[in-house]
């Protein structure tokens, strides 16, 4: 199924990885929209538009070649990543996509990453490479520990 924007734009919902509502000003609402690709849209649809793609199924298959990845650090301070494919996305109330894999996992930096290679953190960002994204967390890490230890 696809939708149009008011802007004229069309989006395929089989390619919608999350639709996050940014502004309801009445009749319309600012949206973001991100792809499974990752490619981050803001658009703004109708109110009526936005029911209609929310009342959509609650969970939808994932096309093949995303994982999810989480990163953790050992007691001996050397990081690590754990993958598992992504079967499915369960969709909350408000339409944003959470995967579903195979395995779960406790740490709680997580991400997807997709085909291509890019890692998709919600609220974070897409970084190009799974190990930028490794970087980053070791970045964040290292000043939390410095922060404690001042």
């Amino acid at each position: 199924m696809f939708f149009q924007t008011k802007s004229g734009a069309y989006f395929n919902t089989n390619h919608i990885a999350a639709l996050i509502p940014c502004h309801d000003s009445g009749k319309t609402t600012r949206i973001e929209i991100v792809t499974s690709g990752g490619t981050t849209h803001i658009e703004t649809i109708f109110n009526t538009q936005l029911e209609d793609l929310l009342k959509g199924p609650q969970m939808v298959p994932a096309v093949q070649g995303y994982e999810c990845v989480a990163w953790g650090m050992m007691e001996s301070g050397d990081d690590y990543v754990c993958r598992s494919p992504i079967v499915g996305w369960r969709l909350d109330d408000l339409g944003v996509a959470s995967p579903v894999a195979i395995e779960t996992f406790s740490e709680s930096e997580q991400a997807v990453l997709s085909p291509d290679g890019r890692v998709i953190a919600r609220g974070e960002g897409v970084y190009d490479t799974l190990e930028e994204w490794r970087a980053e967390n070791r970045r964040l890490r290292d000043e939390r520990i410095a922060r404690a230890a001042a």
